[in-house]
Protein backbone atom coordinates (compact mmCIF):
# COMPACT_ATOMS: atom_id res chain seq x y z
CA UNK A 1 0.00 0.00 0.00
CA UNK A 2 1.00 3.62 -0.48
CA UNK A 3 2.29 5.36 2.61
CA UNK A 4 -0.31 7.53 4.35
CA UNK A 5 1.54 10.76 3.57
CA UNK A 6 1.48 10.27 -0.22
CA UNK A 7 -1.17 13.00 -0.63
CA UNK A 8 1.06 15.49 1.17
CA UNK A 9 3.93 14.58 -1.15
CA UNK A 10 1.63 14.81 -4.19
CA UNK A 11 0.32 18.27 -3.23
CA UNK A 12 3.80 19.56 -2.36
CA UNK A 13 5.24 18.47 -5.71
CA UNK A 14 2.25 19.83 -7.63
CA UNK A 15 2.59 23.21 -5.88
CA UNK A 16 6.35 23.24 -6.43
CA UNK A 17 5.80 22.59 -10.14
CA UNK A 18 3.36 25.51 -10.33
CA UNK A 19 5.97 27.70 -8.62
CA UNK A 20 8.65 26.65 -11.14
CA UNK A 21 6.26 27.65 -13.93
CA UNK A 22 5.42 30.96 -12.22
CA UNK A 23 9.11 31.81 -11.77
CA UNK A 24 9.86 31.05 -15.42
CA UNK A 25 12.20 28.18 -14.58
CA UNK A 26 9.88 25.89 -16.53
CA UNK A 27 9.33 28.49 -19.25
CA UNK A 28 7.35 26.94 -22.08
CA UNK A 29 5.12 24.99 -19.69
CA UNK A 30 2.01 26.77 -18.47
CA UNK A 31 -0.38 25.93 -15.59
CA UNK A 32 -3.01 24.65 -18.03
CA UNK A 33 -0.53 22.19 -19.57
CA UNK A 34 0.42 20.98 -16.10
CA UNK A 35 -3.21 20.59 -15.05
CA UNK A 36 -4.15 18.75 -18.26
CA UNK A 37 -1.19 16.38 -17.84
CA UNK A 38 -2.02 15.67 -14.18
CA UNK A 39 -5.59 14.83 -15.23
CA UNK A 40 -4.19 11.83 -17.13
CA UNK A 41 -3.75 10.18 -13.71
CA UNK A 42 -6.87 9.08 -11.85
CA UNK A 43 -6.20 6.49 -9.13
CA UNK A 44 -4.17 7.16 -5.98
CA UNK A 45 -1.28 5.08 -7.29
CA UNK A 46 -1.35 6.93 -10.62
CA UNK A 47 -1.40 10.31 -8.87
CA UNK A 48 1.54 9.30 -6.69
CA UNK A 49 3.39 8.18 -9.82
CA UNK A 50 2.70 11.54 -11.52
CA UNK A 51 4.20 13.34 -8.52
CA UNK A 52 7.30 11.15 -8.75
CA UNK A 53 7.65 12.10 -12.42
CA UNK A 54 7.29 15.82 -11.66
CA UNK A 55 9.78 15.51 -8.80
CA UNK A 56 12.37 13.91 -11.08
CA UNK A 57 12.04 16.10 -14.17
CA UNK A 58 15.18 17.86 -15.39
CA UNK A 59 14.01 20.82 -17.48
CA UNK A 60 16.11 23.34 -19.36
CA UNK A 61 14.49 26.54 -20.66
CA UNK A 62 15.85 28.54 -23.59
CA UNK A 63 17.56 30.92 -21.16
CA UNK A 64 19.21 28.00 -19.40
CA UNK A 65 20.33 26.48 -22.71
CA UNK A 66 21.94 29.77 -23.71
CA UNK A 67 23.76 29.85 -20.37
CA UNK A 68 24.92 26.28 -20.99
CA UNK A 69 26.16 27.26 -24.45
CA UNK A 70 28.04 30.17 -22.90
CA UNK A 71 29.80 27.82 -20.48
CA UNK A 72 30.36 25.31 -23.27
CA UNK A 73 32.16 27.83 -25.49
CA UNK A 74 34.06 29.66 -22.75
CA UNK A 75 35.11 26.76 -20.51
CA UNK A 76 34.43 23.20 -21.67
CA UNK A 77 35.48 23.51 -25.32
CA UNK A 78 38.34 25.80 -24.30
CA UNK A 79 39.66 23.06 -22.04
CA UNK A 80 39.41 20.47 -24.84
CA UNK A 81 41.39 22.77 -27.12
CA UNK A 82 44.01 23.15 -24.39
CA UNK A 83 44.48 19.38 -24.16
CA UNK A 84 43.94 18.16 -27.71
CA UNK A 85 44.61 20.93 -30.24
CA UNK A 86 47.14 23.50 -31.38
CA UNK A 87 44.55 26.29 -31.59
CA UNK A 88 44.37 26.89 -27.83
CA UNK A 89 44.64 30.56 -26.89
CA UNK A 90 45.02 30.95 -23.10
CA UNK A 91 43.27 34.31 -22.75
CA UNK A 92 40.71 34.03 -25.54
CA UNK A 93 38.12 31.26 -25.20
CA UNK A 94 36.40 29.91 -28.32
CA UNK A 95 33.37 32.18 -27.86
CA UNK A 96 35.51 35.31 -28.05
CA UNK A 97 37.38 34.01 -31.11
CA UNK A 98 34.06 33.34 -32.87
CA UNK A 99 32.78 36.87 -32.23
CA UNK A 100 35.57 38.38 -34.32
CA UNK A 101 34.41 38.35 -37.93
CA UNK A 102 37.68 39.79 -39.24
CA UNK A 103 40.20 37.34 -37.76
CA UNK A 104 39.90 33.64 -38.52
CA UNK A 105 39.37 31.70 -35.24
CA UNK A 106 41.16 28.64 -36.69
CA UNK A 107 38.09 26.39 -36.45
CA UNK A 108 34.49 26.24 -37.66
CA UNK A 109 31.24 25.38 -35.88
CA UNK A 110 29.18 22.80 -37.79
CA UNK A 111 25.46 22.28 -37.16
CA UNK A 112 24.96 18.60 -36.35
CA UNK A 113 22.38 17.77 -39.00
CA UNK A 114 22.03 15.24 -41.80
CA UNK A 115 21.23 15.91 -45.43
CA UNK A 116 17.53 16.66 -45.81
CA UNK A 117 17.00 17.46 -42.12
CA UNK A 118 14.46 20.15 -41.25
CA UNK A 119 15.79 23.67 -40.57
CA UNK A 120 14.18 23.31 -37.12
CA UNK A 121 16.52 20.47 -36.09
CA UNK A 122 18.27 21.07 -32.79
CA UNK A 123 21.75 21.40 -34.33
CA UNK A 124 20.56 24.34 -36.42
CA UNK A 125 18.76 25.82 -33.41
CA UNK A 126 21.91 25.70 -31.25
CA UNK A 127 23.86 27.44 -34.03
CA UNK A 128 21.12 30.08 -34.17
CA UNK A 129 21.43 30.67 -30.41
CA UNK A 130 25.18 31.15 -30.81
CA UNK A 131 24.62 33.82 -33.46
CA UNK A 132 21.57 35.65 -32.16
CA UNK A 133 22.02 35.33 -28.40
CA UNK A 134 25.77 34.94 -27.88
CA UNK A 135 26.64 37.20 -30.82
CA UNK A 136 29.21 35.09 -32.63
CA UNK A 137 29.83 35.79 -36.31
CA UNK A 138 27.64 33.75 -38.63
CA UNK A 139 30.68 33.63 -40.92
CA UNK A 140 32.22 30.81 -38.84
CA UNK A 141 29.15 28.51 -38.81
CA UNK A 142 28.71 25.81 -41.45
CA UNK A 143 26.38 23.07 -42.52
CA UNK A 144 28.03 19.66 -43.07
CA UNK A 145 27.72 20.14 -46.84
CA UNK A 146 30.22 23.04 -46.63
CA UNK A 147 32.95 21.03 -44.91
CA UNK A 148 34.94 20.00 -47.97
CA UNK A 149 35.03 23.57 -49.26
CA UNK A 150 36.44 24.79 -45.93
CA UNK A 151 39.01 22.00 -45.82
CA UNK A 152 40.23 23.03 -49.25
CA UNK A 153 40.70 26.53 -47.80
CA UNK A 154 43.00 25.05 -45.16
CA UNK A 155 40.68 24.80 -42.15
CA UNK A 156 41.66 21.79 -40.03
CA UNK A 157 39.44 21.98 -36.92
CA UNK A 158 35.65 21.54 -36.83
CA UNK A 159 33.23 21.56 -33.89
CA UNK A 160 29.85 19.87 -34.32
CA UNK A 161 27.09 21.43 -32.21
CA UNK A 162 23.82 19.98 -30.89
CA UNK A 163 21.67 20.18 -27.77
CA UNK A 164 22.06 16.65 -26.35
CA UNK A 165 23.65 13.26 -26.88
CA UNK A 166 21.48 10.41 -25.57
CA UNK A 167 22.49 7.03 -27.02
CA UNK A 168 24.77 8.76 -29.54
CA UNK A 169 23.06 7.03 -32.48
CA UNK A 170 21.99 10.25 -34.22
CA UNK A 171 25.45 11.81 -33.86
CA UNK A 172 27.08 8.64 -35.21
CA UNK A 173 24.78 8.78 -38.25
CA UNK A 174 25.88 12.38 -38.85
CA UNK A 175 29.55 11.44 -38.48
CA UNK A 176 29.07 8.48 -40.83
CA UNK A 177 27.59 10.84 -43.39
CA UNK A 178 30.69 13.04 -43.13
CA UNK A 179 32.95 10.54 -44.92
CA UNK A 180 35.89 12.92 -44.88
CA UNK A 181 36.46 12.12 -41.19
CA UNK A 182 37.85 8.76 -42.25
CA UNK A 183 39.50 9.84 -45.50
CA UNK A 184 41.56 12.92 -44.64
CA UNK A 185 44.49 13.09 -42.23
CA UNK A 186 45.28 16.04 -39.96
CA UNK A 187 41.63 17.09 -39.68
CA UNK A 188 40.26 17.30 -36.14
CA UNK A 189 36.61 16.99 -35.20
CA UNK A 190 35.08 17.85 -31.84
CA UNK A 191 31.52 17.60 -30.58
CA UNK A 192 29.92 20.26 -28.39
CA UNK A 193 26.57 19.68 -26.67
CA UNK A 194 24.77 21.15 -23.70
CA UNK A 195 24.07 17.72 -22.23
CA UNK A 196 25.56 14.28 -22.82
CA UNK A 197 24.65 10.83 -21.53
CA UNK A 198 27.60 8.61 -20.65
CA UNK A 199 26.20 5.81 -22.84
CA UNK A 200 26.17 8.08 -25.88
CA UNK A 201 29.70 9.32 -25.18
CA UNK A 202 30.95 5.74 -24.97
CA UNK A 203 29.13 4.68 -28.15
CA UNK A 204 30.54 7.59 -30.16
CA UNK A 205 34.09 7.19 -28.90
CA UNK A 206 34.02 3.44 -29.46
CA UNK A 207 33.46 4.10 -33.16
CA UNK A 208 35.33 7.41 -33.44
CA UNK A 209 38.03 7.28 -30.73
CA UNK A 210 39.79 10.42 -31.94
CA UNK A 211 36.75 12.65 -31.55
CA UNK A 212 36.59 14.56 -28.28
CA UNK A 213 33.28 15.65 -26.73
CA UNK A 214 32.63 18.84 -24.76
CA UNK A 215 29.49 19.12 -22.62
CA UNK A 216 28.23 21.16 -19.69
CA UNK A 217 25.98 18.52 -18.11
CA UNK A 218 26.62 14.79 -17.82
CA UNK A 219 23.82 12.25 -17.43
CA UNK A 220 24.39 8.68 -16.25
CA UNK A 221 22.22 5.63 -15.71
CA UNK A 222 21.58 7.01 -12.23
CA UNK A 223 19.43 9.63 -13.96
CA UNK A 224 17.00 6.97 -15.16
CA UNK A 225 13.62 7.67 -13.58
CA UNK A 226 13.33 4.14 -12.28
CA UNK A 227 16.52 4.65 -10.29
CA UNK A 228 14.94 7.76 -8.77
CA UNK A 229 11.49 6.58 -7.72
CA UNK A 230 11.22 5.77 -4.01
CA UNK A 231 10.10 2.13 -3.96
CA UNK A 232 9.78 2.10 -0.15
CA UNK A 233 7.17 4.87 -0.16
CA UNK A 234 5.08 3.18 -2.85
CA UNK A 235 3.29 -0.13 -3.16
CA UNK A 236 5.68 -1.39 -5.86
CA UNK A 237 7.51 -4.61 -4.96
CA UNK A 238 10.71 -3.51 -6.71
CA UNK A 239 11.88 -1.53 -9.74
CA UNK A 240 10.85 -4.26 -12.15
CA UNK A 241 7.34 -4.16 -10.71
CA UNK A 242 7.31 -0.35 -11.03
CA UNK A 243 8.28 -0.61 -14.71
CA UNK A 244 5.61 -3.26 -15.32
CA UNK A 245 2.93 -1.11 -13.67
CA UNK A 246 4.11 1.88 -15.71
CA UNK A 247 3.83 -0.08 -18.96
CA UNK A 248 0.36 -1.27 -17.96
CA UNK A 249 -0.65 2.36 -17.37
CA UNK A 250 0.62 3.39 -20.82
CA UNK A 251 -1.34 0.56 -22.41
CA UNK A 252 -4.55 1.52 -20.59
CA UNK A 253 -4.13 5.12 -21.68
CA UNK A 254 -3.46 4.24 -25.30
CA UNK A 255 0.09 5.63 -25.29
CA UNK A 256 1.49 4.04 -28.44
CA UNK A 257 5.26 4.27 -28.33
CA UNK A 258 7.51 1.24 -28.79
CA UNK A 259 10.21 2.87 -26.65
CA UNK A 260 8.24 3.00 -23.42
CA UNK A 261 11.46 3.62 -21.45
CA UNK A 262 12.71 6.16 -23.97
CA UNK A 263 15.03 5.40 -26.88
CA UNK A 264 17.79 3.06 -25.76
CA UNK A 265 15.84 2.40 -22.53
CA UNK A 266 17.59 5.38 -20.91
CA UNK A 267 14.48 6.14 -18.84
CA UNK A 268 15.14 9.88 -18.70
CA UNK A 269 12.67 12.55 -17.65
CA UNK A 270 14.64 15.34 -19.31
CA UNK A 271 13.25 18.14 -21.43
CA UNK A 272 14.17 21.36 -23.16
CA UNK A 273 11.83 24.25 -23.85
CA UNK A 274 12.30 23.60 -27.58
CA UNK A 275 11.98 19.80 -27.54
CA UNK A 276 11.97 16.62 -25.48
CA UNK A 277 14.82 14.19 -26.29
CA UNK A 278 14.04 10.69 -27.55
CA UNK A 279 15.77 9.23 -24.49
CA UNK A 280 12.98 10.53 -22.24
CA UNK A 281 9.93 8.59 -21.14
CA UNK A 282 6.99 9.13 -23.54
CA UNK A 283 4.72 9.70 -20.55
CA UNK A 284 5.98 13.32 -20.38
CA UNK A 285 5.56 14.22 -24.07
CA UNK A 286 3.09 11.81 -25.73
CA UNK A 287 0.09 13.56 -27.25
CA UNK A 288 -3.19 12.08 -28.48
CA UNK A 289 -6.92 12.69 -28.26
CA UNK A 290 -6.94 10.84 -24.95
CA UNK A 291 -3.57 11.78 -23.43
CA UNK A 292 -2.25 15.26 -22.69
CA UNK A 293 1.50 16.00 -22.83
CA UNK A 294 3.44 17.95 -20.24
CA UNK A 295 6.38 18.89 -22.47
CA UNK A 296 6.72 19.68 -26.15
CA UNK A 297 7.94 17.07 -28.61
CA UNK A 298 9.08 18.16 -32.05
CA UNK A 299 7.50 15.98 -34.74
Amino acid sequence: MLEDNWKTYYNNIKNRSLKLIELGIWKGVDPNMLSAWINNFQTDREKYFSACILDAIMYRSKDQVISMLYDLYTKDLHNLFRIYSNIYTPYKPPLELLKDKWNDPGFRVVSAVKKGDSPSKSGNLMSSYLVHDLLISEKWILSPTQLEEEILKGVKHFVLIDDIICTGEQMIEILDEINIIKNIDNISFYISVCTAHEQGINNIQNKYPNIQIAYTELLTHENSFFNFIDIKSSDYKDRTDAINKYNEFLKRKGVKNKDTLGFGSLGLVYGFEHNTPNGSLPIIHYKSDTFNPLLKKRI
